[in-house]
């Protein structure tokens, strides 16, 4: 019974099941008697879980205004902790934004400053730009003049040597035609003396196999090759 009471209706919903299990679901009419007080010994097991089953309502629903009661004190709690904090939030943030406030002031004034200083700068460097822009102009101008002169040299020089070049290919040339030449010319000259050294020596052995065959017809023969 103890642990029915401080389980709470799932105990007693629990017990009810349990005293269901071994009894008939005969309807038992309400006795009329006070929830509070005992059930008389006459009375079924079904009563008596009745009767404690209303008890354990009533324990519940004192705990429920309790915790109801409970539940607002500590939203009432809450409400008055969160308008505290909201306040020094409040007061918090304002003095952030008087802080933030002036410090964006002081980097308004201090980018100024940058400004100026960066302004004068750039004025400086432009000028300074400037002056070495004619001292660069001056610089190209004599480098472009000494290139011009150079060019106009190298090209003297190209073209000397390119002169000196042609006629010495062309001396080479020259001598090697006359080189190729007289070669051409030995070697025909040789060409024409080893034909007519061959030629000899097949007009001999003809004359000597004529000779050797036909001895009449040699002198017949000597006449029409005019050979002495």
């Amino acid at each position: 019974m103890e642990a029915m009471l401080a389980g709470g209706p799932h105990a007693h919903s629990v017990a009810m099941q349990t005293s269901s299990l071994g009894h008939d679901h005969r309807t038992v009419p309400s006795t009329g008697s006070d929830p509070q007080q005992p059930p008389t010994p006459s009375d079924p097991e079904n009563t008596l879980s009745m009767h404690y089953g209303r008890i354990v309502r009533t324990i519940d629903e004192n705990h429920s205004r309790q915790l109801a009661r409970v539940r607002l004190d500590h939203e009432q709690e809450l409400a008055s902790t969160r308008n505290a904090i909201d306040g020094a939030y409040r007061k918090e943030f304002k003095a952030k934004n008087r802080e933030i406030e002036r410090v964006r002031e002081e980097a308004a004034n201090e980018m100024e400053q940058v400004r100026r200083e960066a302004a004068a700068d750039v004025a400086a460097m432009q000028e300074e730009i400037e002056t070495l822009s004619a001292i660069h102009d001056g610089i190209v101008r004599g480098i472009q003049r000494e290139n011009a002169e150079r060019l106009v040299t190298l090209h003297a020089e190209h073209q000397a040597a390119t002169e000196k070049a042609r006629h010495a290919i062309e001396d080479l040339w020259e001598g090697r035609w006359n080189d190729r030449t007289r070669f051409a010319a030995e070697e025909a000259k040789r060409s024409t003396e080893a034909a007519e050294r061959r030629d000899a020596e097949r007009s001999a052995e003809w004359i000597k196999a004529i000779k050797s065959t036909h001895p009449e017809l040699l002198d017949e023969i000597m006449t029409c090759m005019q050979i002495p």
